[in-house]
């Protein structure tokens, strides 16, 4: 396995909501269209694919970071706290595939 698919396993952590998104096919555009920011997905308990930008140690530590995205306004995004959470990094597979044709 590469290591860019590995996951990080956190007890408390502060991240900034992009969107969730039934399948994975629907969180791709996301994903390309901030492909140069550090995004990070996982299934929630509902079985969505949620996409996260950065890792923080605290809310006051994120809140700077609620408009570094271009239109990261529009996507609602907003700071959640997690406990007890294994993140990591997003790819966008279609992508990765593609590139390799």
């Amino acid at each position: 396995m590469s290591s860019d698919l590995q996951a990080a396993q956190y007890d408390r952590v502060f991240t900034i909501q992009l969107g969730a998104y039934r399948t994975a096919e629907a969180r791709a555009e996301l994903i390309e269209k901030y492909r140069q920011f550090p995004l990070y997905c996982r299934r929630n308990s509902r079985n969505a694919f949620v996409v996260y930008y950065g890792v923080f140690e605290s809310y006051k530590d994120a809140h700077p970071h609620l408009q570094d995205l271009p239109g990261q306004d529009k996507l609602g995004a907003y700071i959640v706290k997690l406990d007890n959470v294994s993140l990591k990094p997003c790819i966008n597979l279609a992508s990765k595939l593609q590139s390799l044709i």
